[in-house]
């Protein structure tokens, strides 16, 4: 049967191993999650930097930046975004460059002087090992 609170639904199943009858609050897993029988996930990391973009003035400038993202692996999947593009004129990309860093790349690839004011640049990091 499943239970449901606002945060989480729970399928008390004995046949995947996993009996909760009630819950309250966050979820701590040690070990791997795989969602819908799909990759399992060991770990996710995030770190949210505040950054101002330089202006993009040309069609296909690029603009590069790191963040620091303790635990992170070449090859693990990464995932960015920065609260203020709020135009598809600028493509923001991301992958782990070295151990606990993240490479960021903005591209503009429509408009001439496009510019994304201040914000929090946020990094997210997947890990599948």
């Amino acid at each position: 049967a499943a239970q449901t609170n606002t945060n989480i639904v729970v399928v008390d199943s004995a046949v995947d191993g996993l009996s909760l009858t009630s819950f309250v609050g966050a979820i701590q897993l040690g070990g791997r999650i795989a969602i819908g029988g799909g990759t399992a996930i060991s770990r996710h990391l995030s770190q949210s930097v505040d950054f101002n973009p330089p202006n993009l003035v040309a069609l296909n400038d690029v603009a590069n930046t790191t963040v620091t993202v303790t635990g992170a692996q070449r090859l693990d999947t990464c995932i960015v975004n920065h609260e203020n593009i709020l135009t598809l004129a600028v493509l923001v990309f991301c992958h782990i460059s070295d151990p606990n860093t993240a490479s960021i790349t903005f591209v503009n690839h429509e408009a001439p002087n496009t510019n994304v004011p201040d914000g929090v640049l946020r990094v997210d990091v997947w890990q599948h090992n």
